[in-house]
């Protein structure tokens, strides 16, 4: 029986099948199994001296050492490298390095430039299935807490970037950011009253606003005005009153505490 790997790589007694989709093509190639591979390998080293950009490397075969088998075999670097892909086909399980380094993509694009489309299949697979994992026992990014810390470390090295290339905000002059402040004010102003005034907070608050006119009635009361014509002195509606009766300009007065 074949087995199949997310419906995109199949495993059978012969080799594998490895299908992908590529654009507007599908790509369909014969897989060799892991053992096939490093046969073929070991056969090659008979009568094909080692590249100078290659080096001899101990590959755990046919288990990775994760299984907790010790077994290798030695292979050129490139060899290696597609031993690991085919071994984690069979196996269902990474075998190779997830980010692969300059080494890797060298080895592959210039001995096995077939297996290019594999790696990053295998790749994008065992990283879907690794964040799952992650989700399902709350580690690493999926930890209680992490989230929101990394949102906030994310954006303080966010913003300091933006400052930094003068972008966003940070692109508009002082000017042109006062007049923001002074209209987003002016907006948020009249919003947050409309609000408060909903809730009855703050000053629309039962009872603030009879209490802020006694206040004030308070404050007007205990001021003194003098009149500049006939000297008298009261406070500010009193001596309105006073100077009317009289024909005297309201204006004639004077502060005098």
């Amino acid at each position: 029986m074949d087995h199949v790997v997310e419906d995109e790589i199949s495993v059978g007694k012969a080799g594998h099948r490895f299908t992908a989709q590529t654009g507007r093509y599908n790509l369909c190639m014969q897989l060799p199994t892991q053992e096939q591979f490093v046969d073929n390998c070991l056969a090659k080293y008979w009568f094909t001296d080692i590249p100078a950009d290659q080096q001899w490397e101990a590959a755990h075969f046919p288990l990775p050492s994760c299984s907790g088998e010790d077994d290798t075999v030695l292979l050129w670097s490139a060899d290696h490298t597609v031993q690991g892909l085919l071994q984690s086909v069979e196996l269902d399980h990474q075998c190779f390095y997830h980010k692969a380094n300059g080494k890797d993509l060298y080895n592959l694009e210039t001995y096995y430039p077939q297996y290019l489309q594999l790696f990053a299949q295998l790749k994008s697979q065992f990283s879907r299935q690794q964040g799952k994992k992650t989700a399902e026992l709350k580690i690493g990014i999926h930890a209680p807490g992490m989230q929101s810390k990394g949102g906030k470390i994310g954006g303080k090295i966010g913003g300091k970037k933006t400052a930094e290339l003068k972008l966003g905000v940070h692109a508009r002059t002082t000017e042109q950011r006062a007049a923001d402040g002074k209209k987003g004010g002016k907006i948020s102003g009249k919003i947050s009253g409309k609000k408060a005034a909903e809730l009855k907070i703050g000053c629309h608050a039962p009872g603030m606003q009879s209490a802020a006119g006694k206040i004030g009635s308070k404050i007007t009361c205990a001021q003194q005005w003098q009149c500049l014509v006939t000297d008298h002195i009261s406070n500010s509606g009193g001596l309105a009153r006073y100077q009317k009766k009289r024909g005297i300009d309201t204006k004639l007065r004077v502060k005098i505490n």
